[in-house]
């Protein structure tokens, strides 16, 4: 039960880590090995700048209501049966999961709307 808890409070400690990355210790050079990695981030510095600055943003205020959610239903499957906590933290999971990929399309419209608004000056 304690390896299952420890699960679901891994992929918000891991977000959290890599938002303040992103966020305050953004790569300087654009590559393929760290960061936010999508071809309009990476089309020059100022966009591989925003790109993680904002994700790291997003993963840091999601990281923290993900850990806060984790931590009350992980520690509260500490009282049901083993099955049914396996069936509430692989669903918890599965949400961190579809949240963290959910974060790609707003950074991508971020992205959009700077480039749009350089484009009109």
């Amino acid at each position: 039960m304690i390896f299952l808890i420890f699960c679901v409070l891994c992929i918000p400690i891991i977000q959290l880590i890599g938002g303040w990355c992103m966020r305050y210790h953004t790569p300087k050079k654009i590559n393929s090995w760290i960061g936010y990695r999508t071809t309009n981030a990476m089309k020059n510095a100022d966009t591989w700048k925003l790109a993680n600055q904002y994700c790291g943003k997003l993963w840091l205020m999601i990281g923290t209501v993900s850990l806060i959610l984790s931590a009350i239903i992980g520690f509260s499957c500490l009282f049901f049966s083993k099955k049914i906590a396996a069936i509430l933290i692989l669903g918890m999971i599965s949400v961190q999961t579809l949240v963290l990929l959910l974060t790609i399309p707003f950074v991508e419209a971020k992205l959009k709307r700077e480039n749009t608004s350089h484009d009109k000056n």
